[in-house]
């Protein structure tokens, strides 16, 4: 995950000096994010839950993930770096 430079360097590189394992990028979040991302653009809408009425995690698990942690940050904005 420490590969674009960035956040993910600097929070690879702070987790290691602290004992931490490194974060990993875990592809089907990615997935089920975008989807996501883009279902709320059509809709106009921020919010946690999708039309269907899906979670997070049952949107994750429905794509297969299998991860035990995960969390979301929905926000809005021209600068993706502001929120």
């Amino acid at each position: 995950m420490a590969e674009d430079g960035g956040a993910a360097t600097h929070l690879s590189k702070w987790r290691s000096l602290n004992g931490l394992p490194e974060l990993f990028q875990d592809r089907v979040l990615t997935k089920t994010a975008e989807e996501f991302a883009k279902e709320l653009s059509s809709r106009g809408v921020l919010t946690h839950q999708s039309l269907s009425g899906l979670s997070l995690i049952e949107r994750y698990r429905e794509q297969g993930g299998t991860g035990k942690i995960i969390g979301e940050i929905i926000g809005s904005g021209v600068e993706i770096n502001l929120i």
